[in-house]
């Protein structure tokens, strides 16, 4: 008996519970009446009617936790538009502080997250005027309020854009400067904050509000005014806390701020909103608020001038207090959306987003932002005047989230650096921002043409993401739907959880529609940006960031457009249709779309993730024309879409089209694969899918109408299958040599009911990119001029090259000078190189299909000059503007030398016409280059410097600081012809004014003037193979490795690592090296360098460097090698490495030194070549000299034994 008391009480228990999330009953409307006293102020267009037991759910909510703690929230029921209930998870979420809230205890406010749907949160505020809530959700806010006045049992349930206001149509929406604060760099918390925590920002808001609006009916006192301000900062919260992660809180004694009588209220013309914006800040400080109490401060009226106005960015300032809003009748729900959020939004710095609004009312469009007036028309998001625009609206009303460009001023006001970064207190999260992902490619588009964006994200919380694509151009006021090369022409949409969009919106693509002026096509050549903004939905606070994304657009393509169906079709299924479209120029640069996709769309399918829409035809040539097949799917809503592949453009026909079953028996076969793109050596499939039509179940046989061409050889999987089986066919290029381009032919049939024919095209790249040579510069060649030309050998089958030169063989970071894409052999780089420098290059082949190896690296060094600059200072030598005067600045160089190349660094004057000048350069020995004469007609002033080998022609104009080529035309001369003069003595730059009337002064001469060095190269003195067993180490050495140079030392001689051993690894200091690693000889010395071998058996390694002096000197790229044997005698090498031979290669006699244990070695014997003993002797005194007159030039070896061990030492006669 007690166990099933226990029992029952437990269930009653957990039924009480149930039932107790369930405070809301669909009801009938007509059962509502009203009271005599009582109206109705919000009534939608379409809404749900919901009766709430008010006393229960707020006694079920007196146990609900805070939120930020560790305790589960309440599960409470919400009525949603749709009449259905949906479960949310609620916590108490306070928008007041702690000591007014324990004053107003009745009045609380909450927040809740759905638990069906994760892009879904709300908050709702309760208290003696009601339940008011604010749902976000991807389909657009919705609202919960209360019936009537005075009926808090009843609610309206509804989505906000079912619900229009005209209650500001007479008067501007906005009393705000247009711009707030000026332009600034873009600021983006964008892919350095990815996945950093999100921190909710809590400002302190002190809500004032002025006796007109604190008397009305439905107030009256100051809790009931409380009430409505907690409702409407709650409403607030829900936007900025998911845009901004900011939240409002009103301040402690905010209750000081609440006034009910107009004639006793501090306020003076309280109707009139722009008055009474300038006195709120000192209002709130007369009533005993200190500055330091709040951050924002906001006043509530009653205004017919205004619907609202704001301080531009006066959050955290001395004027913090000043905004404005007019809640002009009892709505709580449109007035927050519609004016509140967007002047607090000023008070954080965002400026008005739409382009134009009446632009024959001077006092709205003053108002125009032009720095951020991203949105066409009215504009639609919170900083926009949505439905106060007339023929340039947008949309009838706000919808409640920010347009990018508001939340980038907003952002860069409230986060670190920003004015209003420290005034917040910070709560920290869970929350991490997304990372965001946009094409890494951008595109050139033709012309009236749409278009899709995609971008994605992701989100460590597994936050259900949301996306939105705005266009992010600036440009002229004009009117709404006008098409132009500046300026918006998309407006914004409400994000959605999808990453794409389409341009413009897919019912128009699919409707035909060239009339919305909201989203219009460019028809002329311009640049368009874009923006993708992701907002993570988190249920603490909102991550967001964006991305940008531009996209070019020509006249010279498009419109691309179907041309046939055309009109009203009727298909039979696997009817063959031949596609024709407009290719409008997209096949040919700039665009450059040399194939398309072909589908097939069903229920007004656009997206290629959409099952409805069917590949027909995949990469097929952009030629204007493509046979189909109609896929096996009856349908009274068919159309064809064509996609660009390697593009972002599309295009669809106007007319449906009707799919029918065919009349009698027939076959199916169905392949996506009608053009093979093909990298050789590989295979390509061609998949079949088969179907029986109208009863048929028999066989369906496959065959080549024609054998293949020489090269290719291809097999079908099955000769036949049964209908409804899949097949495919195997076309294979392991024999074909080069591009081939070509089609064939397969045949499907069953004997005596039907036959099909799929032509196949096919273009197969050829694969050999390999074998690319260097040609110039010549590898290792020294003095190479500073704009030399670069040149490699031809791949057949390269369509393109890569060339890169670097001054580092890793070719990295900035040790990469430059590097280009192009289609010839050759380049003449535009880079002026430096002196006395080692540069490294190579190049590759490229196709469509793959990048061949890099060339082997050459290196080359330039030639050796000492360069040094020298300069007149800044002087101010008149021209005056009477006569034809003529001017002069000098600079005296007291430096002997002769000059092998000169340069003219800068020029500086300030002329009102330079087209009157003519400029000399003299030399000390009266020489002179005549620089230019009489260039650039009427413009102004100069700032140019001169170079003979500079890559840009002398072009007007020539005060841009710009480094030109010397002007030859007209008498100029180059100035190489000071080349061989002497630099010592005063240089002059003469300028003659050869018109009067225009005057100026001469500033500034720089020159620079290089000579010629003599360079003492270094040599290698040694470079012995090092010989080491499997899988051994051993340091290389002096022994092994020895460079020298007469006038530097061991540490002053660089070896810089170009190819790294394969076989084994080299370490320095212990710690392995790449290419691009420097060491000195000194560092050899020290045995720093040490080879590992990888080897478990016998085999060769090598590594190659060069070696520079840093003054000019250099030896090219050399090779190390290395043997690994296992026979290999460890003492002989070791006696190896006390074995000198110098000098080597020598003209003069051989010396040969021996030390340490290699003195044990007794005798010698010298051989050629070929092996043949020249001469031998005995080791005296640990030396041999080996005369080498008589001997012919070549290679000699020497060996040295003690009859047990022996080494064999390289020698070279030249």
């Amino acid at each position: 008996m007690n166990k099933n008391l226990l029992i029952l009480g437990f269930l009653t228990m957990f039924l009480t519970d149930i039932s107790a999330q369930s405070y809301w009953k669909k009801t009938d409307e007509s059962k509502i009446s009203l009271r005599n006293d009582d109206e109705r102020t919000v009534i939608p267009e379409k809404y749900a009617v919901f009766n709430l037991d008010v006393t229960a759910i707020k006694h079920y909510l007196q146990s609900c936790p805070l939120e930020f703690t560790t305790s589960k929230g309440l599960t409470l029921d919400i009525p949603m538009p749709d009449g259905q209930l949906e479960k949310f998870e609620v916590f108490e979420s306070p928008v007041m502080q702690s000591e007014i809230a324990k004053k107003y205890a009745s009045i609380k406010s909450y927040k809740a997250y759905s638990l069906k749907d994760k892009t879904k949160n709300m908050r709702f505020s309760l208290a003696d005027n009601g339940f008011y809530a604010a749902i976000n959700a991807i389909d657009g806010e919705k609202y919960i309020d209360p019936y009537s006045e005075k009926n808090t049992n009843d609610y309206v349930v509804y989505n906000v854009k079912d619900h229009k206001s005209d209650i500001y149509s007479k008067i501007p929406m906005c009393g705000v400067s247009g711009e707030v604060r000026p332009a600034a760099d873009h600021f983006r918390p964008k892919s350095a904050r990815a996945a950093e925590i999100v921190e909710l920002r809590v400002f302190k808001l002190a809500m004032a509000c002025t006796g007109e609006w604190g008397k009305v009916a439905r107030r009256g006192t100051v809790e009931k005014c409380m009430a409505d301000i907690n409702t409407m900062v709650n409403r607030m919260n829900s936007i900025y806390e998911n845009e901004m992660a900011m939240r409002f809180v009103i301040i402690d004694n905010n209750d000081k701020l609440i006034f009910l009588d107009p004639n006793t209220d501090p306020y003076n013309n309280s109707d009139q909103g722009k008055v009474i914006l300038g006195t709120n800040t000192s209002v709130i400080a007369q009533q005993g608020i200190t500055s330091t109490s709040y951050d924002v401060g906001h006043v509530l009226s009653i205004c017919f001038d205004i619907g609202g106005v704001a301080q531009g960015g006066s959050a955290c300032q001395s004027n913090k207090g000043n905004g404005v809003t007019c809640n002009n009748d009892n709505d709580l729900t449109n007035i927050v959306t519609r004016v509140m959020a967007h002047e607090v939004g000023h008070q954080f710095d965002a400026s008005h987003t739409w382009n134009i609004c009446q632009p024959n009312d001077a006092n709205v469009d003053q108002q125009r932002a032009s720095n951020f007036a991203y949105e066409p028309g009215s504009g639609s998001t919170i900083m926009s005047y949505a439905g106060s625009c007339s023929s340039d609206n947008v949309s009838p009303d706000n919808d409640d989230y920010f347009h990018v460009a508001s939340l980038e001023q907003m952002y860069k006001k409230t986060y670190s650096g920003g004015n209003a970064s420290s005034c917040s207190d910070k709560i920290p999260t869970t929350n991490h921002f997304p990372a965001i992902k946009v094409p890494s490619e951008s595109y050139t588009l033709p012309i009236s043409t749409p278009f899709v964006l995609e971008g994605s994200a992701t989100d460590e919380d597994g936050d259900a993401l949301t996306y939105c694509w705005e266009q992010f151009d600036l440009g002229p006021k004009v009117a709404l739907g006008t098409n132009g090369a500046e300026g918006p022409l998309f407006r914004s949409f409400k994000p959605s959880n999808v990453g794409y969009r389409f341009f413009p919106k897919a019912g128009n693509i699919l409707a035909g529609t060239t009339t919305d002026k909201t989203e219009v096509l460019p028809n002329v050549s311009r640049e368009m940006n874009f923006r993708l903004t992701v907002r993570d939905n988190n249920a603490q606070v909102g991550g967001v960031l964006w991305e940008d994304y531009s996209l070019d657009f020509t006249e010279t393509a498009g419109p691309f457009v179907i041309t046939y169906p055309s009109s009203a079709e009727k298909f039979k299924i696997g009817d063959q249709v031949n596609v024709t479209w407009d290719v409008a120029n997209t096949n040919v640069a700039p665009v450059n779309c040399k194939a398309v996709n072909i589908y097939g769309s069903y229920a007004s399918a656009l997206h290629q993730s959409d099952p409805n829409l069917v590949p027909l035809a995949l990469n097929v040539p952009n030629d204007g024309s493509q046979a189909v097949y109609i896929p096996n799917k009856t349908s009274n809503l068919f159309r064809i879409v064509i996609k660009a592949v390697d593009n972002i453009f599309l295009t669809t026909h106007k007319s449906l089209a009707k799919v029918e079953a065919p009349t009698g028996p027939a076959i199916y076969v169905e392949t996506q694969q009608n053009h093979l793109k093909i990298c050789q050596p590989d295979a390509a499939e061609v998949s079949f899918t088969t179907a029986g039509l109208t009863g048929y179940t028999g066989d369906i046989k496959f065959e080549l109408v024609e054998p293949l061409p020489a090269g290719l050889t291809g097999a079908f999987e099955n000769d036949k299958v049964v209908a409804g089986s899949t097949n495919k066919f195997t076309l294979n290029t392991t024999d074909v040599s080069g591009n081939l381009v070509g089609e064939f032919q397969i045949r499907t049939f069953a004997e005596g009911i039907d036959t099909i024919i799929r032509v196949i095209s096919y273009d197969i790249t050829g694969g050999n990119l390999n074998g690319l040579s260097t040609l110039l510069p010549l590898a290792d060649a020294s003095n190479v001029a500073s704009n030399t030309k670069f040149e490699w050998s031809k791949i057949k089958d390269a369509i393109a090259y890569e060339w890169q030169l670097a001054i580092s063989p890793d070719f990295a970071g900035a040790n990469l000078v430059t590097q280009l894409q192009l289609t010839d052999t050759l380049v003449n780089s535009s880079i002026i190189l430096e002196k006395s420098t080692i540069y490294y290059w190579r190049v590759r082949a490229l196709n469509s299909c793959r990048a061949g190896s890099w060339s082997k690296i050459s290196a080359f060094s330039t030639e050796a000059l000492s360069c040094k600059e020298y300069s007149s200072g800044t002087q101010s030598v008149v021209l005056s503007s009477a006569g034809t005067p003529t001017g002069e600045l000098t600079v005296n160089i007291p430096d002997q030398g002769t000059i092998s190349d000169l340069n003219v660094k800068l020029i500086k004057a300030d002329h009102a016409r330079v087209g009157d000048l003519v400029v000399y350069l003299v030399a000390p020995s009266s020489k002179e280059a005549l620089l230019w004469k009489q260039q650039c007609s009427s413009q102004a002033n100069i700032n140019v410097g001169l170079d003979d080998q500079a890559p840009q022609f002398f072009q007007c104009p020539i005060n841009t600081g710009k480094v030109l080529r010397t002007h030859i035309a007209n008498g100029g001369q180059k100035l190489d012809i000071f080349n061989g003069e002497q630099l010592s003595g005063t240089w002059k730059l003469r300028v003659e004014d050869k018109v009067s009337g225009s005057g100026g002064k001469l500033i500034e001469l720089n020159l620079e003037i290089c000579s010629n060095i003599s360079v003492m190269q270094p040599f290698i003195v040694k470079n012995e193979t090092l010989k080491l067993a499997p899988k051994d180490k051993q340091f290389i050495t002096d022994a092994y490795l020895l460079s020298s140079d007469n006038n530097n030392t061991a540490a002053e001689l660089q070896y810089t690592l170009v190819d790294i051993p394969v076989n084994g690894v080299l370490t320095f200091n212990g710690s392995v090296i790449g290419t691009g690693a420097k060491f000195s000889q000194a560092d050899i010395n020290a045995s720093k360098l040490r080879y590992e071998s990888n080897l478990a058996d016998n085999g060769t390694d090598a590594f190659s460097f060069t070696v520079s002096d840093g003054q000019g000197g250099w030896i090219g790229i050399t090779n190390f090698n290395v043997v690994i044997d296992k026979t290999i005698d460890v003492a002989e090498v070791a006696l190896a490495q006390d074995v000198f031979v110098f000098p080597n290669p020598t003209e003069a006699d051989i010396q040969v030194v021996l030390s340490g244990n290699a003195l044990s070695l007794t005798t010698y014997h010298l051989t050629d070549i070929s092996g043949r003993e020249i001469v031998r002797g005995r080791v005296e005194n640990g030396k041999v000299t080996i005369f080498t007159t008589g001997l012919a030039h070549g290679v000699y070896f020497i060996k040295l034994t003690d009859g047990k061990h022996n080494v064999s030492k390289k020698i070279v006669k030249i």
